[in-house]
C-alpha cells in the first residue's frame, strides 16, 4: 500500500516544488493616488499582458492605503507586463520569478514608476538610470551652449533654432553609443531584446543589426521568443532580392503549427492568398503546372498562406479545387488583413507571391501564370541558381 501511493505522492511534490519555483510577488507603493485628469483616486490596478496584440487582464488588486500587490505563477520565458488602472499611461515590468517591488511612484504619472527585485527588472532599471544620466547630460550640454551665447543671439529664434537642433543631435548620438555598449554588456539578458527592439532599431541599419549584433547574441538569449520576431522585423526592414526572408508560421488545416523555415532545403514559393480572391484561385492551375514541371529535381514546394478569416472557407477551398498534397501545404493565423506575415511582408494585395531559396534568401517576387513556370523550368535545369 506504501508503493501504490509513493509515485502519486512524488509527482505532487514534484509539481509545488516547480511551481513554487516560478512563483512572483509584485508590490507597489504610491507617493501619490491620485488620477492625472480628474479628482478621484486610484481604487483598484490591473496586471495585463499583450496576447495577440490585445492587453488582457490577468488579476487585479485593490489599492490600501496607497499600496497594492499580486502573487502568482510566472510564465516560463521572461515577459513584458503592464500595471493598468491610471488615467496617464501604465507601470511597465517584466513579469519573473521573485519579489518585483514598484518604488514609491506618482500615480499622475506611472511610466516613470522604477521596478526592481528580480534580474530582468534590475537590468531595465540599469538602463533606466542610464538613460536619465544622458538626459541630465544633454541638458548641461544645451546649457552650457546657452552661456556661451550673447543675448543677440539668444533673441535670435532661427539661431537657436540651429544650436537646438546641432544638441539635439549631439544628445541622441551619446545616447545611442551608450546603449549600443549597455547591450553588449548585458547580452545574456533578454531584455537587451527589447532595447535593440526599441530603441537600436530605428538607429542602426538592419544589416548592421543582424550581421554585427545578432551574431553575439549567446544561444540561451536566441530561444526567447521575441529574438525570432526581432530578425523577422529586422529582415522586414530591409527586403530585397539576395537577402534573408523573414519567417512566418501558421496553422494547417489540421491543426499542427507549419512555418517557413521548416522548408530550408528547398526552394519555396510563399504564396499569400484568400478563398474569396478569384485571381488567386486563377492562379491554382498554374501552380499545379510548376508543381508538376518541376518533379522532385529542383525540391521545389509551394507554402499557401491564406488571410481568411473563417476556417470552413478556407479548407472548403482547399478541398473543392484539391490543391493540398506533400508539396504544397497550407497555413493561415485566421486573422484577415491583420495577419502578422502580411506586414512583415509589406503585401497590400493578393494574390502575392514571393520564391524563397533552399538557403532562405529572396530569389524573386510576384511570380504568376506564365512567368512562374518559365522560372521554375529555369530551376529545374539548373538555369538559375540563388544561395
Amino acid at each position: 500500500m506504501h508503493t501504490k501511493h509513493a509515485l502519486p505522492l512524488l509527482l505532487l511534490a514534484y509539481s509545488l516544488t516547480t511551481g513554487a519555483q516560478r512563483q512572483f510577488v509584485i508590490t507597489g507603493t504610491m507617493l501619490n493616488d491620485s488620477l492625472c485628469y480628474s479628482e478621484a483616486t486610484v481604487k483598484k490596478v490591473y496586471l495585463t499582458h499583450e496576447v495577440n496584440s490585445q492587453e488582457v487582464v490577468i488579476d487585479s488588486a485593490t489599492v490600501m492605503n496607497k499600496q497594492f500587490s499580486f502573487k502568482g505563477e510566472a510564465p516560463e520565458v521572461v515577459t513584458p507586463y503592464t500595471i493598468t488602472g491610471f488615467d496617464n499611461g501604465a507601470v511597465q515590468l517584466f513579469l519573473e520569478p521573485g519579489n518585483i517591488v514598484i518604488q514609491p511612484f506618482n500615480a499622475q504619472y506611472p511610466s516613470h514608476a522604477k521596478v526592481e527585485g528580480t534580474l530582468a527588472n534590475n537590468t531595465i532599471a540599469e538602463y533606466q538610470r542610464l538613460t536619465d544620466e544622458m538626459g541630465k547630460k544633454g541638458m548641461q550640454r544645451l546649457d552650457s551652449m546657452k552661456r556661451g551665447m550673447s543675448l543677440g543671439e539668444l533673441a535670435n529664434k532661427m539661431m537657436m533654432e540651429r544650436y537646438q537642433w546641432s544638441a539635439n543631435c549631439a544628445n541622441s548620438f551619446d545616447l545611442q553609443a551608450a546603449t549600443m555598449h549597455f547591450v553588449c554588456q548585458h547580452l545574456n539578458s533578454p531584455v537587451v531584446l527589447y532595447i535593440i527592439k526599441n530603441q537600436l532599431l530605428q538607429y542602426f541599419k538592419p544589416e548592421i543589426i543582424e550581421s554585427q549584433l545578432f551574431s553575439a547574441i549567446p544561444a540561451e538569449t536566441r530561444k526567447h521568443p521575441i529574438y525570432k520576431k526581432l530578425i523577422n522585423l529586422v529582415r522586414a526592414s530591409n527586403m530585397q532580392i539576395g537577402n534573408p526572408a523573414p519567417d512566418v508560421e501558421g496553422e494547417t488545416p489540421d491543426g499542427k503549427t507549419l512555418s517557413l523555415s521548416q522548408f530550408r532545403g528547398k526552394y519555396v514559393l510563399l504564396d499569400f492568398w484568400a478563398s474569396w480572391c478569384a485571381p488567386c484561385r486563377r492562379e491554382f492551375a498554374f501552380i499545379k503546372r510548376a508543381l508538376k514541371t518541376t518533379g522532385d529535381k529542383a525540391q521545389f514546394v509551394v507554402l499557401s498562406y491564406s488571410i481568411d478569416s473563417k476556417k470552413k472557407d478556407w479548407t472548403d477551398c482547399i478541398t473543392k479545387n484539391k490543391i493540398a498534397n506533400d508539396d504544397w501545404q497550407h497555413i493561415t493565423t485566421l486573422k484577415g488583413w491583420d495577419s502578422e506575415a502580411l506586414k512583415l511582408y509589406n503585401a497590400t494585395s493578393v494574390p502575392c507571391t514571393i520564391l524563397i531559396s533552399p538557403k532562405g534568401n529572396i530569389v524573386g517576387y510576384d511570380l504568376r501564370g506564365e512567368q512562374l513556370i518559365n522560372t521554375v523550368k529555369r530551376l529545374k535545369n539548373g538555369e538559375q541558381r540563388h544561395d
